[in-house]
């Protein structure tokens, strides 16, 4: 019994500082605790045979998950601290650059997989070329909106929605009785579902009574796009009000609106499964919207009109990558490179665009059929502006038609916002903690497995969210940065305080672990002198 107590002893210095232990340096009161239980525990583990490699030769299990449970409870408590404080907007604005990088890396590949959305998907701009070629001012007077919607149910669209708000009757404009009768002649002629834009969930727009005309909500409050606006998301909606989803029509977005009309059934061209298999409590989740790059089909003719060169061309897989390659350089180099050089944002949107003139030309106009038509406007002083991570500011139009884009091609599985990001911290704390314990037991080669596991803690998250939770990525600039903290700063006190580096499970006895105070050398000898008459 005295024997195994006395290994027992030994065994727990030759493991003194390791994991747990050594946090006792940090925290001395909760760590001199889970120390002395661990150097217990792992004394009888070891006489019980319970050395198990891994990873490698004396790569020990046990003392593995005491690190990375060291770097987790060093760690985790301190990221959750700094996101409640969010001292300085750090965290936060950390959190958003995590999420539009994680955006910008997936841009390049979106849409490029049949079905494609994108090309049942037209937005039909007016701008101050527009006003210039019609010789018009704004607002116009409402005989134009009726012109417009003529000139695009002709050839055959899925559906159209108009993103204005045209609400309130404007009294020097007598047009509006002339308009809603030669609009109800079009839609009687060519039956195409007709959307105006409204503010609040049930406020009709000018021209409800017209037969096939009604409204889908266009402004909400938050970041995200919801698919049916609740009362707490209803424009200027006071503190307090309901947060309660109803997925009535009445309260429907202009995506998920269109998207019912886009895709009705199953089989049609650009969708990846019917509107109705969208059961009313998805309809109460929140598209998180992925942007994309790949410039859209259209014609020669087109192409000559505009200008801008917007058109798809060869597209091959490497310029997919490169343009990857292009957006992380720029979120890592910042303003270290000039900003020509290093920004990739795009200047052409992801949805094919016809200039309202332009549909004039009957070879332009002919590009809407078959398509889910949204007619814009991109003028100085309606402030209606977007920012997304690929184009930077775009006309607002832009967001309903790519959030449209995302439910086409992904139906029920589209991104959403994390609901529990506590939970998906902790996971996120628990991969990097073990990640780094593996990297710190391999000592020798630290400077490579620091820089791996930089790289499988940044893209780690984005793989696992994007294409298997199907949800934006976590903070993980943030947990990187804090992870990069600790280790450079608690190592010698996570690792081996009173030993090398790498300590492995075949360390030496306890009796080669005590130094040996080198030996004394013996003074030199003096010469005597040699005395007279001695042979020399």
């Amino acid at each position: 019994m005295a024997g195994e107590q006395e290994e027992g002893d030994s065994l727990g210095k030759r493991l003194a500082g390791d994991g747990l232990i050594g946090m006792s340096q940090v925290i001395p009161h909760v760590g001199s605790r889970l120390a002395a239980w661990w150097a217990r525990t792992r004394a009888s583990s070891m006489r019980l045979g319970g050395r198990a490699p891994w990873f490698g030769k004396g790569f020990g299990l046990r003392r593995t998950l005491s690190v990375a449970l060291a770097l987790f409870l060093l760690v985790y408590p301190l990221k959750l601290l700094l996101d409640w404080i969010d001292p300085l907007s750090l965290p936060s604005a950390s959190k958003l650059q995590s999420e539009r990088l994680s955006s910008q890396l997936a841009a390049p590949f979106y849409g490029n997989k049949q079905p494609r959305a994108q090309d049942h998907i037209a937005v039909v701009l007016i701008d101050q070329k527009t006003l210039e070629a019609r010789g018009i001012a704004w607002p116009p007077r409402y005989d134009y909106y009726e012109e417009v919607l003529r000139r695009i149910v002709r050839q055959g669209p899925r559906a159209v929605y108009v993103d204005l708000l045209v609400t309130r009757k404007r009294e020097f404009d007598d047009s509006l009785g002339d308009a809603r009768l030669a609009l109800g002649e079009d839609l009687e002629a060519h039956p195409v579902p007709v959307y105006f834009g409204t503010d609040k969930p049930g406020r009709p727009s000018l021209f409800h009574d017209v037969e096939g005309v009604s409204e889908l909500v266009t402004v909400w409050q938050g970041v995200d796009y919801p698919l049916a606006v609740s009362p707490a998301q209803q424009l200027g909606a006071l503190e307090g009000a309901s947060d309660r989803c109803d997925a009535g029509r009445e309260n429907w977005s202009v995506a998920y609106g269109l998207y019912h009309d886009a895709c009705p059934q199953a089989g049609m061209a650009g969708c990846r499964e019917p509107a109705a298999l969208m059961a009313p409590a998805q309809a109460c989740r929140e598209i998180a919207v992925q942007w994309g790059q790949r410039r859209p089909a259209g014609n020669a003719r087109l192409d000559e009109l505009d200008g801008q060169h917007c058109l798809a061309a060869s597209d091959p897989g490497f310029s997919r990558g490169a343009s990857a390659v292009r957006w992380l350089w720029s979120g890592l180099a910042g303003k270290l490179v000039p900003r020509a050089a290093a920004d990739p944002r795009v200047p052409c949107p992801y949805t094919l665009t016809v200039h309202e003139e332009q549909l004039d030309d009957p070879d332009v106009a002919a590009l809407l059929h078959d398509r889910v038509v949204l007619v814009g406007a991109d003028l100085v002083g309606l402030n209606d502006l977007a920012a997304n991570p690929v184009n930077g500011q775009i006309p607002g139009v832009y967001v309903h038609a790519m959030a449209l884009d995302n439910l086409m091609t992904w139906g029920r599985a589209h991104l959403s916002p994390v609901r529990h990001a506590w939970l998906a911290s902790l996971l996120l704390a628990l991969f990097t903690s073990l990640l780094l314990a593996v990297v710190l037991r391999h000592a020798e080669h630290l400077g490579v497995g620091l820089a791996a596991a930089g790289l499988a803690i940044a893209f780690g998250p984005i793989l696992v969210m994007h294409f298997w939770l199907r949800h934006p990525p976590v903070d993980w600039i943030g947990s990187l940065v804090v992870f990069a903290w600790v280790v450079f700063h608690a190592r010698d006190a996570i690792l081996m305080p009173g030993a090398p580096a790498l300590a492995t499970d075949d360390a030496a006895p306890a009796s080669a672990a005590i130094p040996v105070p080198p030996a004394t050398p013996a003074p030199p000898v003096q010469p005597v002198p040699s005395a007279p008459g001695d042979l020399p």
